[in-house]
């Protein structure tokens, strides 16, 4: 595969909310928006030459539920990046990480039953539980600076409340990569109170070396207290195709929510989905993964440098993982209108307001570096005008 030119500035409005919904979210249109997690790159060519060959076959009916194609090129790239052996009934189609979500709250616990999730958090966790009818339990992440750690005596206080703890592994927004040994600590604590673990592995493949993703399926007796959702969508840029799978090598808990999946009816994917899957999760996406983490190291520095160099009272984690980077603005002495007003109006960038990844992200804001380099460079030197009287 050639290089991939990350560069190129594709037009996206009228095809992605990222940039269709500026005026809902910021009262105008011409903010670069550097919120969703959704980065502005063309997916892999072999995803796309994919889907291209079978819209040459323009009957676009019902298709097998789950190709045995499709279901190959996930356990290869399971076993490939992370060691990890399933077994194809082992794997479930879903239209989405947070589709995944919902029916794993539906399948595992009961009304008023407590799910545990760590805040800051993306915001799904916390608003599929409530919208559930279960009770959330908050555990704030301890706030190192330069990354978070899990709370651990905070969280053994809550456990005998909880049903189910709902985890981001790689952590959405911070892009913290948790430790094997963090991990470990977690899966025996909830095994030991006969707690659950979803695990949000969305950004697994978005890992920056040296760090390493332990994927929480590959613990020993993990089996029977997990169940790890994935998607193509961030790393191949293909969140619209809805393509998503759940991996379950516990028959029981697999049974309970298969069960809740065909109730609702969210136990298929579209055929489009399908397609993309078996192409991206191929070797040649590999190389596209490969490339990728090295554009969005570039980008990654640059942020750090630029921010710190021209905003030095912002302090910023330098993610892990991702494409998404967590600064705290708080330093700056301003509120939050003050912050917002700086930041569209003055600045033209569109982010994440921190405190809707709850309480302990407010003052925070996420900033999303999956766009080509020259439109974040611009971005960036705006955000430092736009603060330039109070850095």
């Amino acid at each position: 595969m050639n290089a991939i030119d990350f560069d190129v500035i594709h037009n996206r409005q009228g095809i992605s909310e990222k940039y269709d919904l500026r005026q809902a979210l910021f009262g105008r249109n011409d903010v670069t928006p550097l919120w969703v997690a959704d980065t502005d790159f063309a997916a892999p060519l072999c995803v796309q030459r994919a889907l291209q060959a079978r819209l040459l076959r323009p009957t676009l009916g019902y298709q097998e539920p789950r190709p045995a194609q499709t279901l190959s090129a996930i356990q290869a790239w399971l076993a490939q990046a992370y060691g990890l052996t399933v077994t194809q009934d082992d794997i479930l189609l879903s239209p989405s990480v947070v589709t995944s979500l919902g029916v794993a709250i539906e399948a595992f616990t009961q009304a008023e039953d407590g799910v545990c999730v760590f805040t800051p958090i993306y915001p799904p966790f916390f608003k599929m539980t409530e919208k559930a009818g279960r009770r959330c339990y908050t555990v704030p992440l301890i706030n190192h600076g330069e990354c978070y750690d899990i709370d651990f005596d905070r969280f053994e206080q809550i456990l005998p409340q909880i049903r189910l703890v709902l985890l981001s592994n790689p952590h959405n927004p911070a892009g913290r990569v948790w430790s094997a040994e963090t991990l470990r600590q977690l899966l025996e604590l909830c095994q030991q109170h006969d707690v659950l673990i979803f695990s949000d592995e969305i950004h697994s493949d978005l890992v920056f070396p040296p760090h390493q993703h332990t994927n929480l399926l590959s613990l020993t007796g993990a089996a029977e207290s997990v169940i790890l959702a994935h998607s193509i969508g961030k790393t191949f840029s293909c969140s619209g195709l809805r393509a998503s799978f759940v991996v379950a090598p516990s028959p029981a808990l697999r049974r309970r929510f298969m069960h809740t999946q065909r109730k609702w009816h969210t136990d298929d994917i579209n055929c489009f989905g399908k397609i993309a899957l078996s192409a991206a999760l191929s070797e040649d996406g590999r190389e596209y993964q490969r490339q990728l983490l090295s554009y969005l190291t570039g980008n990654i520095d640059l942020t750090l440098a630029q921010l710190q160099a021209t905003l030095p009272a912002l302090r910023i984690m330098r993610p892990q993982a991702t494409f998404l980077v967590w600064a705290d603005f708080r330093a700056l002495g301003l509120d939050r209108d003050a912050l917002n007003h700086r930041l569209i109006e003055r600045a033209r960038v569109g982010l994440s307001e921190g405190r809707t990844f709850g309480e302990p992200g407010d003052g925070f804001y996420r900033i999303n570096v999956g766009t080509p380099r020259a439109v974040l460079r611009d971005a960036l030197e705006r955000m430092a005008s736009a603060f330039s009287d109070v850095a």
